[in-house]
């Protein structure tokens, strides 16, 4: 009986201590958290601002060379072509030229 009882007691401690370095562990998680939080928000927050303060000229500059990507994209992709279509000589030289081009 005395036995089984320092055995339960063992037991107990292990779980006890198993807890306590649980405990310990997610302690040093939050902390890593607040770090983490502590680091990054003010970072994005100066990216904020800085875009915001960025001259309106460049922005629309901007916007338009994306704007014309995007609708370039756009069309492209709308483009079919019938796999069946013969391909003269005049077409095959004018799809060279501007593969030249775009090179």
């Amino acid at each position: 009986m005395k036995q089984g009882l320092q055995e339960i007691i063992k037991e107990k401690d292990k779980s006890i201590e198993r807890l306590e370095n649980n405990l310990m562990k997610a302690g040093q998680r939050e902390d890593d958290l607040k770090q983490m939080h502590n680091n990054y928000f003010p970072q994005i927050q100066t990216l904020i601002n800085q875009k915001a303060i960025g001259s309106p000229k460049e922005a629309t500059r901007k916007n338009r060379k994306k704007q014309e990507l995007t609708r370039k994209k756009i069309r492209n992709s709308r483009k079919k072509v019938n796999p069946h279509r013969r391909r003269t000589a005049g077409s095959i030289k004018r799809r060279e030229s501007t593969n030249r081009k775009n090179l």
